[in-house]
């Protein structure tokens, strides 16, 4: 390994890229990158914040309207008497509640 860096021309790569390499210009790179981010971002937020604030930004167009659907009315029928009967044992029951006997008694 020692014969790697000892070789002339690894000398001159490394003098040459330790010259080169500037950690300032390396930060000023990232910084500006990170604020033009982060203004792409604002920019991108106050827009879609106008479009909400607007009501336009789900909006999908004209939708035509559907058919609705016919109703059979046997299916109906028997459905209501259902509920009907479910309310008519809930009274039943809230006004007369079952008594039950104390088994220790």
């Amino acid at each position: 390994m020692n014969t790697f860096f000892s070789h002339p021309i690894s000398k001159q790569i490394r003098s040459h890229l330790v010259k080169r390499t500037n950690p300032h210009h390396h930060w000023n790179i990232l910084l500006s990158m990170f604020v033009c981010i982060g203004c792409a971002l604002f920019v991108f937020s106050l827009y879609l914040l106008f479009k909400i604030k607007n009501d336009t930004v789900f909006r999908e167009g004209a939708v035509a309207p559907t058919e609705t659907p016919s109703v059979d009315m046997n299916t109906l029928k028997k459905v209501t008497n259902i509920f009907d009967s479910k309310k008519a044992r809930h009274e039943s029951i809230k006004m007369n509640p079952t008594v039950f006997s104390d088994p220790s008694m």
